[in-house]
């Protein structure tokens, strides 16, 4: 009797450890599963990410000629930012000379004459008007005129004197003429230029004057 209670013991276990290593392979077979199936996954990724940086490099071969034409010409648009602004610089400079002359026939009284108008040295610029007039009254009108200009600062008399003047008789047999007249010597500083801004409204439209625009002048004038 114990020998038949021993061996059905030892089917029993046997049984239990033919069920566990079941199990176990089940186990194993499924966890090898997973992993084919992440190794498969992560194959094809690779293989579609290989695929997207193909297909980029292809488009990047495409539109390189594209990118260093645009290089070159931003490299040539560099190259010319220099002489657009010296070309600028001197537009400017003529913008500021026209005001300058225009101020001046506005406010040159009657009976007068310039001899000379110079540009003066020095850090700011300036200019000196020469000439000669009628009286002192005259000279001080022009300075007064010359100051209510936008374009001049610090108008000065440096210096006026009297001067004898010859001029030729009325006819021809009417002996020439004395007269005397006040030559007068003025100064005055030049405001620094400003770039003239564009003109509102829609394209087209007539903008302000260019030589009062790049003076900032406000259009004052003598009358």
């Amino acid at each position: 009797m114990p020998n038949i209670n021993l061996i059905a013991s030892r089917r029993e276990e046997k049984k239990r450890l033919e069920r566990t290593a079941g199990q176990l392979f089940i186990g194993l077979g499924s966890s090898v599963g997973v992993l084919l199936l992440l190794a498969s996954y992560m194959a094809a990724r690779h293989l579609s990410m290989n695929a997207d940086m193909a297909s980029a490099d292809q488009r990047m071969e495409k539109i390189q000629p594209t990118l260093d034409e645009i290089e070159r010409i931003k490299k040539e648009t560099d190259d010319l930012v220099p002489k657009v602004e010296q070309l600028e610089t001197a537009k400017l400079q003529t913008l500021r000379w026209q005001a300058v002359f225009l101020a001046l026939s506005r406010t040159t009284p009657r009976n007068t004459w310039l001899s000379q108008v110079s540009a003066g040295e020095g850090d700011t610029p300036s200019v000196t008007i020469q000439g000669q007039t009628e009286n002192q009254h005259q000279v001080a009108d022009m300075n007064e005129a010359l100051q209510r200009e936008d374009v001049f600062a610090n108008v000065e008399i440096k210096g006026t004197n009297a001067v004898n003047v010859t001029l030729p008789g009325k006819g021809t047999t009417a002996p020439p003429e004395q007269l005397q007249r006040i030559q007068f010597d003025l100064t005055a500083q030049l405001k620094p230029i400003q770039k003239p801004e564009p003109p509102a409204g829609p394209a087209g439209a007539p903008g302000a004057d260019p030589a009062k625009t790049a003076m900032n002048t406000g259009g004052n004038s003598n009358g």
